[in-house]
């Protein structure tokens, strides 16, 4: 069976944007993409940005300043963006923008180098927010620690990490309701006479103050000596994930204690106060293999999996590559933690914490290369589609379980503003973070969700389409023979060239149904005088099988 539409004709197996010679911008969209709208920030923009699966923009925020790194829709449709405030080491604050692009609250967390905020902050069901905060503390402090002054002889302090988390007031004030440091918890077998000695071996709860090797295995003389780049917090767990670049691990620490308990080593649910509860990646950081049998190689993006995907709970990380000698560049991580029955993380005894490997490894190749050697982050969908942000050239990209890509876009906007469709890539178009949210995030109740073209200049003419529900190969491969007009006014006519009975049903950008009918007639009619100018779309149903289509109201 064939599909014919009058007026603009397109293929609904997959929908391309219509021209073969586009090299920014959207690039693919199968019907398989989850459908959503999907929030990035450039790493050298002011703005924000909104867009559907098309590559439209929904809406989009303007700042004064370039993100560090990362930007969040919160559930009342604000966005929580990071802001580097002095120079471009990172240092920055914290805006909340209201829907309509008006500053809402706005703090800055960098008034001192000793002191600043980097790289993520995570947005809290309760309101508050958490802040990495990079730390510089002397040398001579670090040496009391355990740190050998014997080795790090070209640095005269040490750079470490703490957590902050901050509840908003007014619109440019915040207070402090909990705080973790990173060398609270540390470990040295260099000097038994300074404190915290012994080996990193028995004490893999804790970090190796002397660990410091380069991407190659190399000894480095750096302050900066964890790099931690992505914070993300489980609310059921009460939980915090970090990931040290350095370290080429992650760590999961207990956010249900005390300030004064995050401080120890007992306390809070897990009974281990800040003390790590379980780290992955690398354990030659604690003593328990070897360099090579390495895990992770420069991660980022390391989050807990949402509940409404098919990996719930588990762990996924862009695993960047660097220093890997496989040959292969970048790769995706699923780990599934072990967890006894009383909910804690596995002990690793004389071992290293398990697993082995990965739960799922998502390699690209051989059809998919790609590779970033920093920023990017994955994020696993409701539909089990893996949304990927290989950042460093600002490519976003969409798997299907069968590792088939079905969404693919460059961001167009660079640090010289976007640029035409079919000509060069932008420069500094990179990308450190994407988020894919579903059309029935409470973000968007209430909002105006028009598309408003996409971003970049001069665009080809487009005849993507967007499919609201698409879960089962049977929607994609059922063609019913009908026919209609896609551009439409004040009626849509529906030949149905079966007369079979099946259900029509015209939804709102929402995926709200606003008109429907059952029927088997060979003419159907929906009268449209009463709905206003946009996007629309016609899901048709039998028994077994469901069908969507793109309208637009004019």
């Amino acid at each position: 069976m064939q599909i014919k539409i009058l007026v603009i004709t397109f293929f609904v197996f997959f929908t391309f944007r219509g021209n073969s010679q586009e090299t920014i911008g959207l690039l693919l969209n199968d019907e398989a993409s989850y459908n959503g709208y999907t929030l990035f920030t450039g790493n050298s923009l002011t703005e924000t940005f909104l867009i559907d699966n098309c590559g439209e923009v929904i809406n989009q925020w303007q700042s004064t300043f370039v993100p560090a790194f990362t930007s969040y829709l919160l559930d009342n449709g604000n966005l929580l963006r990071s802001i580097k405030t002095v120079g471009a080491t990172g240092n920055g604050g914290v805006e909340i923008w209201d829907w309509d692009n008006n500053l809402v609250w706005s703090l800055s967390y960098s008034d001192s180098l000793d002191s600043r905020m980097h790289h993520d902050i995570e947005p809290m069901p309760n309101g508050n927010i958490l802040l990495l905060v990079s730390e510089e503390i002397p040398m001579a402090e670090a040496v009391l620690k355990g740190r050998n002054s014997t080795v790090f002889t070209n640095t005269t302090s040490l750079r470490t990490e703490k957590i902050i988390e901050i509840k908003p007031l007014g619109i440019d004030s915040f207070s402090t309701v909990w705080e973790w440091r990173a060398d609270d918890h540390v470990i040295q077998n260099w000097n038994p006479m300074m404190n915290n000695f012994g080996n990193p071996f028995d004490y893999p709860e804790r970090l190796d103050i002397n660990y410091s090797l380069n991407f190659n295995g190399s000894f480095v003389d750096r302050s900066d000596w964890l790099h931690a780049n992505h914070i993300s917090y489980n609310e059921t767990l009460d939980q915090i994930i970090i990931s040290s670049r350095h370290f080429n691990e992650f760590w999961i620490i207990d956010h249900s204690t005390t300030t004064e308990e995050a401080a120890s080593h007992s306390g809070g649910n897990a009974g281990k106060g800040g003390d790590i509860l379980y780290r992955w990646g690398n354990p030659h950081a604690y003593g328990r293999d070897t360099w090579d049998n390495r895990k992770l190689f420069g991660p980022h993006g390391t989050d807990w999996i949402q509940d409404d995907a098919p990996d719930a709970q588990k762990i996924i990380v862009f695993n960047n590559g660097v220093g890997r000698t496989d040959g292969i560049e970048s790769t995706i991580e699923i780990i599934d933690p072990p967890i006894d029955a009383l909910g804690n993380y596995t002990a690793p005894g004389s071992s290293f914490f398990l697993p082995a490997t990965a739960d799922y490894s998502y390699t690209g190749a051989p059809d998919n290369n790609f590779g970033s050697g920093k920023f990017s982050n994955a994020q696993q969908l409701p539909n089990g589609n893996i949304l990927v942000c290989s950042g460093a050239l600002g490519e976003l990209f969409e798997v299907d379980p069968q590792e088939k890509v079905v969404w693919r876009y460059i961001n167009p906007v660079g640090i010289l503003g976007p640029v035409d469709q079919g000509g060069s890539l932008p420069a500094s178009n990179a990308v450190f973070k994407v988020q894919r949210f579903s059309v029935d995030h409470p973000a968007f109740v209430g909002k105006d969700l028009t598309p408003m073209g996409p971003l970049e200049l001069n665009p080809f003419p487009s005849d993507c389409m967007i499919s609201p529900e698409t879960t089962s190969t049977q929607e994609v491969n059922w063609n019913p023979q009908i026919r209609f007009n896609n551009l439409i006014e004040n009626e849509l006519r529906i030949e149905n060239r079966t007369t079979e009975k099946m259900d029509f049903q015209i939804l709102d950008a929402m995926g709200r149904i606003i008109q429907s009918q059952t029927s088997h007639a060979a003419h159907i009619y929906f009268d449209l005088n009463n709905i206003p100018s946009g996007i629309y779309f016609l899901k048709v149903k039998d028994d077994q099988h469901i069908k969507t289509y793109k309208l637009l109201r004019q």
